[in-house]
C-alpha cells in the first residue's frame, strides 16, 4: 500500500524539503514511489550516529552517489587525503563534494538524507549551508529528522512540513487506497487512526498484518488493544508463534543492531533465511532496516537472555568484521565488552581513517580502550599521540611518543621506533628544545641505518638537517642533505627526490650569502678600527700642540704666539668651568671648519676640577646587573649580532653588549660604539667592562694606565680619559651616567644591563660541564656548540702586548681547546665532518702543536674519500711539531697515516 500525500508530490516536484515528525508519519516507501512518478534518479543515505564525524559524513555521502556514478566522489576523497579537514576545514570539502555530484546528478535527481536528528551542530551546519546550497537548483533535496532542526543552518527557502501535516486522519485513511481491503476497516478505521495517532506506517503494517494473520484477528486486536505497543506487540506474538527458536534470534539481533541481512544471519546462526514480519523495512543489496514503531513491541514479545545476546553480538561483529563493516563491528565489540577484538580492527582500518581525516571517530575509539590491550598494539598508542598534537595537547603527545618508542624497541619492531623517535624529534623541535631533537632524530637515522630503512634514514637525516639549519650550520645542512638524497634514492621516495634539490640549493645559496656577508662585516670592521686609529692619531695631535710652547717661544715670543696654543698655560681662574672652556673652544675654531668637533675627538679640556666639584660627583653603586643570556641563533653566527635585551615599557634600562673575544666591540643601546676620543679612553672601557664586578680604585688605573708618569699628571690624564668617556656616551644616552665614581673608585654605571661575550663563553661552558656529569651528553653538546660560537679569538686580540689581559686569555685559551677537543670528537663520532673540520681548525689556530686535532682533520678528510688531504695534515702536523717543539708525531699519528696510505 503507498499513500498518495501532497507533501510527498511537492518535494519530489523539486527544493529542499525537511519532513520533521517522530517515528512513523512518513512512509519512506511512498516517498520513493512519489520520486520514481517524477523519473527522478535518487541518492539515497540514511544516516547514523557515526556521521556525526564530518569524515564519516563525506564518505557517507560518496558511497550513497555511487550507485548513480560509480566514480562520485573520487575527486572529493583525493583532496581530502591531501588536505584534511581537521586542520584545514571541513566546509571546503563538502562544498566541493557537492560541485564534483552535480556531474553524477544531471538530469531530474534527487537527493535523500534520513535520520538527520543523528548529526549534531558542526555536521548539520556542513549539510545546511555548505552542502545542501552548492548542488543544482534542479535536485529536489528531501531531508527526513526525528526532532526539530535549527532553521538557521538550512537555505531560506527549505519548505518544513511537520507531524499536523503528515498525520493521517479516518477519511484519508479510507480514501487514500486502503478501499480495497474494506471489510477491514469499514468500522475499526477510527480506533486503528486514533491507535497509531494517525501514523501512516502504522496503518500500512496493520493492513499487511491482516494480509497474514486475517482480517477479524486485526479487527480483535485493534478494538482490544490499549495504545499502539500494545497493538502491535499482539500482532507480533501471533505472527512470530510460528517461527522457530533461530528466527526469533535473528530477530533480537535484528533489535540489537537496527537492520539485517541473510549473511548476517548465515554467519551467526546458520540459517538460510532471516525472519520476516511488517516490522523489516526492504532496503537494498538484500539489507532490510527495522522501523522504529517496532522496537518498543518486538523486546515486550522476544526475551533472550543477556549472556546468550552478548555472544550473538559477539557473533556478529564478527562477521561483520568479515565482511569489511568494520565501522559497525568495531562499535558491537565495543558494546559486549570486547575490547581486544575492537583494538584488532582499529589497527586494521586506522591508517585509511587517518588519511581521510576520520580522527573524531578514532579518538572516541581509542579512549574506550584501556592501557593492557593498547600495549599490544604500539601503533594505535602513536597513533593517539599525533592525534593529541594535532589538538595542541603537546604534553600528553610527549608522553605518548616516549612510550611508543620503549615499546617499539621492545617489540624490535625498527620501523615503529623510527617513527616515535622523528615524532618525539619534531615534537621536541616545536617545542624549541633543539638538543633533544636532535638525539631523537640521531637515534632515528642510527636504527634505521642498522635495520636497512632507507626511507626513515632519509625522513632523519632530513630532520637533522633542518634542525641544523635552526642553528645555523649551514655546512652540516649540505652535509645532511646530501645523506637524504643518496637515502631517498635507495628508498624510491619521489617527494624528496624533488624537495631535496630545492632544499639544497637554497641552502647553498644561503651559505654563498653569509660567506659575502661575513667578507663584507671583516671588511667594515677594518675600515672602522683604522678611521678610529686615525681618529685617535688626530685627536693625540690636538691634544699635544699645546706642550709645544716652550719650543715656539723660543722662536717666537709670547706675544705672537696663537692664543690657542697657550690655552693649557693659562690661568683656570680666568677660563671659568670646563663647559665655558668648551664653548671658548668651540668660538676659538669655527674660523677653521672645527667648531664642536674638538670634544667629539678627544672630550673636552682636561679635568682640572678640584675634588668634589660636578665633575668628581660621586653615584651610589647598586649590585651589578646579571650578564644577558646570548640568544639561540647569535650561537650559530661567526660574529654573534647584539643580544635583544629585555626592556621595561615603565623604565627602560640602557644596555651594554660587549665583545672581548677576538675584535673587541662594544655596542651601547643595540647601536655600535664607534669615535673612541682616545686609545687610552679605549683602554680604560676595556678595563672597567673587564672587572665590571668590583670597582677600580683610582690608583690602579694611574699606574697601570701611566706608569711613568709623575702621579698630578697621571691623575689629570685619568679624568681626561674618564670625561671624554662620559661625553662620548652621553651623545648617545644624555640621562644616563656611563662611568661611576665613588671613594677613589671608578665602575661602569651598575644599573645598565651588561652582556660580556667571555662571561657567556665560560657560563655555557660550565653548563655543558654540569650536563655532561650528570649523564646528559647531547644537551652538553648543545652548551659547548654555545660556547664555541662565542669564540671568535683571543681574549682582547687587539692588546697582545698589554699586560693585564694575558691572564686571562690564557685561561680562556686552555678552556676553549678542552671544550673544542670534547666538541669535535661528538661531531666526529656523529659523522658531522663539516663541523668537526671548522672546530679543529680553530684549535690549531691557537696551538698547531696539538695532535688530537691533527688526527681527526685526517680522519674526516679520509671518510670523506679526501685521502690526499689526510696526508697533507699529517705534513702540516710533523711540521709544527718539528718548528715549535723538536720532536715527532707521536705513534697514534704515524699509525693513522699509515693506514691511509695503505688503503688504495
Amino acid at each position: 500500500m503507498l499513500l498518495r500525500h501532497p507533501t510527498l508530490t511537492r518535494a519530489a516536484e523539486g527544493g529542499i524539503t525537511v519532513f520533521d515528525a517522530p517515528p512513523g508519519y512518513l512512509f519512506t516507501d511512498s516517498l520513493a514511489a512519489a520520486l520514481a512518478k517524477l523519473g527522478r534518479r535518487v541518492v539515497w543515505l540514511r544516516l547514523g550516529p557515526e556521521d556525526r564525524d564530518p569524515a564519516t559524513l563525506l564518505l557517507s555521502l560518496m558511497g550513497a552517489a555511487k550507485t548513480l556514478q560509480p566514480a562520485a566522489g573520487s575527486a572529493t576523497l583525493a583532496r581530502m587525503r591531501r588536505k584534511p579537514g581537521p586542520l584545514n576545514g571541513w566546509s571546503p570539502l563538502f562544498t566541493h563534494l557537492a560541485s564534483e555530484l552535480s556531474q553524477a546528478l544531471t538530469g531530474r535527481s534527487a537527493i535523500v538524507l534520513e535520520y538527520m536528528h543523528y548529526l549534531d551542530d558542526p555536521a548539520l551546519e556542513l549539510i545546511g549551508s555548505h552542502f545542501l546550497p552548492a548542488l543544482p537548483a534542479g535536485v529536489a533535496c528531501v531531508l527526513t529528522t526525528h526532532r526539530h532542526l535549527p532553521r538557521e543552518v538550512l537555505p531560506t527557502q527549505t519548505d518544513f512540513v511537520n507531524l499536523e501535516q503528515l498525520r493521517v486522519d479516518s477519511a484519508a485513511a479510507f480514501v487514500t487506497g486502503w478501499q480495497s481491503n474494506a471489510e477491514l476497516f469499514a468500522t475499526p478505521t477510527p480506533r486503528a487512526v486514533t491507535l497509531t495517532q494517525g501514523r501512516v506506517v502504522a496503518l500500512a503494517n496493520l493492513l499487511e498484518a491482516s494480509a497474514v494473520l486475517g482480517v477479524g484477528f486485526v479487527q480483535q486486536v485493534v478494538s482490544k488493544a490499549a495504545g499502539m505497543d500494545d497493538l502491535f506487540a499482539r500482532i507480533a506474538q501471533a505472527w512470530l508463534a510460528s517461527e522457530n527458536a533461530i528466527s526469533l534470534e535473528s530477530l533480537a539481533l535484528a533489535l540489537e543492531l537496527g537492520y539485517s541481512h541473510p549473511a548476517i544471519v548465515q554467519a551467526v546462526f546458520g540459517a538460510e533465511r532471516p525472519s520476516t514480519g511488517p516490522w523489516l523495512q526492504p532496503l537494498s543489496d538484500c539489507w532490510t532496516h527495522l522501523r522504529q514503531i517496532w522496537q518498543v513491541p518486538l523486546r515486550k514479545v522476544i526475551r533472550t537472555k543477556q549472556a546468550r545476546q552478548r555472544d550473538v553480538l559477539r557473533r556478529a561483529a564478527d562477521a561483520l568484521a568479515s565482511n569489511e563493516a568494520s565501522d559497525q563491528a568495531i562499535e558491537l565489540y565495543l558494546q559486549v565488552g570486547d575490547k581486544v577484538s575492537a583494538a584488532k580492527v582499529i589497527a586494521r582500518v586506522a591508517e585509511s581513517m587517518m588519511n581521510v581525516g576520520q580522527w573524531q571517530t578514532l579518538e572516541r575509539w581509542l579512549g574506550q580502550l584501556p592501557a593492557s590491550v593498547l600495549s599490544d598494539w604500539p601503533w594505535l598508542i602513536y597513533l593517539a599521540g599525533e592525534l593529541a598534537v594535532m589538538k595542541g595537547r603537546a604534553d600528553a603527545a610527549r608522553k605518548t611518543f616516549a612510550a611508543t618508542t620503549a615499546l617499539f624497541s621492545k617489540r624490535h619492531d625498527a620501523e615503529g621506533a623510527c617513527q616515535s623517535l622523528l615524532g618525539e624529534s619534531a615534537l621536541a623541535a616545536w617545542r624549541g628544545e633543539h638538543a633533544y631533537a636532535q638525539e631523537r632524530a640521531f637515534m632515528a637515522n642510527t636504527l634505521a641505518g642498522v635495520n636497512n630503512l632507507p626511507w626513515y634514514q632519509g625522513w632523519a637525516v632530513w630532520q637533522l638537517g633542518c634542525l641544523a639549519g635552526t642553528q645555523g650550520a649551514l655546512d652540516d645542512v649540505l652535509a645532511y642533505y646530501e645523506q637524504a638524497t643518496a637515502a631517498a634514492t635507495l628508498s624510491g621516495d619521489p617527494w624528496m627526490a624533488v624537495v631535496l634539490p630545492q632544499a639544497q640549493a637554497i641552502a647553498q645559496q644561503q651559505r654563498a650569502l653569509r660567506q659575502q656577508r661575513d667578507f663584507y662585516r671583516q671588511a667594515y670592521l677594518a675600515a672602522e678600527q683604522a678611521e678610529q686609529d686615525v681618529t685617535g692619531q688626530y685627536a693625540r695631535f690636538l691634544n699635544s700642540s699645546p706642550g709645544a710652547v716652550d719650543n715656539l717661544l723660543g722662536v717666537r715670543d709670547w706675544l705672537h704666539t696663537p692664543l690657542m696654543l697657550k690655552i693649557d698655560a693659562a690661568s683656570k681662574d680666568l677660563l671659568g668651568s670646563p663647559a665655558h672652556a668648551s664653548r671658548w673652544w668651540d668660538t676659538l675654531l669655527r674660523p677653521v671648519g672645527l667648531q664642536g668637533q674638538l670634544s667629539k675627538l678627544f672630550g673636552a679640556p682636561s679635568e682640572i676640577a678640584p675634588s668634589g666639584s660636578a665633575l668628581n660627583e660621586s653615584i651610589a653603586p647598586h649590585d651589578v646587573a646579571q650578564p644577558v643570556a646570548l640568544p639561540p641563533h647569535a650561537a650559530a653566527d661567526p660574529t654573534p649580532s647584539m643580544p635583544a635585551l629585555q626592556r621595561s615599557s615603565e623604565s627602560p634600562r640602557s644596555s651594554f653588549a660587549i665583545y672581548c673575544l677576538g675584535s673587541f666591540r662594544a655596542h651601547f643601546n643595540e647601536q655600535p660604539v664607534t669615535g673612541w676620543s682616545s686609545q687610552k679612553s679605549l683602554a680604560i672601557f676595556k678595563y672597567l667592562a673587564a672587572h665590571h664586578r668590583e670597582p677600580v680604585a683610582k690608583d690602579v688605573l694611574m699606574d697601570l694606565f701611566w706608569p711613568d708618569t709623575d702621579p698630578e699628571a697621571a691623575r689629570r690624564n685619568l679624568h681626561q680619559a674618564i670625561y671624554s668617556l662620559r661625553q662620548m656616551f652621553k651623545r648617545v644616552q644624555p640621562d644616563v651616567q656611563v662611568v661611576c665614581f665613588e671613594d677613589e673608585r671608578y665602575l661602569l654605571n651598575p644599573e645598565i644591563e651588561l652582556w660580556l661575550d667571555f662571561e657567556q663563553f665560560e657560563a655555557h661552558l660550565q653548563a655543558g660541564k654540569n650536563l655532561a656529569n650528570s649523564g646528559q651528553g647531547v644537551a652538553a653538546m648543545q652548551e659547548y656548540a654555545i660556547a664555541d660560537g662565542l669564540y671568535q679569538g683571543d681574549f682582547l686580540a687587539e692588546d697582545l702586548y698589554v699586560d693585564w689581559p694575558k691572564l686571562m686569555r690564557e685561561h680562556l685559551n686552555a678552556s676553549y681547546l678542552e671544550l673544542a677537543d670534547r666538541l669535535s670528537d661528538h661531531f666526529q663520532r656523529q659523522g658531522q665532518y663539516s663541523a668537526t673540520i671548522a672546530i679543529c681548525e680553530k684549535m690549531l689556530a691557537l696551538d698547531a702543536c696539538r695532535e688530537e686535532a691533527h688526527r681527526r682533520l685526517m680522519l674526516c678528510y679520509y671518510t670523506q674519500g679526501q685521502r690526499h688531504l689526510a696526508i697533507r695534515q699529517y705534513q702540516l702536523c710533523a711540521q709544527a711539531l718539528r718548528q715549535e717543539l723538536d720532536i715527532t708525531p707521536s705513534r697514534e699519528t704515524v699509525e693513522l697515516l699509515r693506514r691511509i696510505t695503505s688503503q688504495s
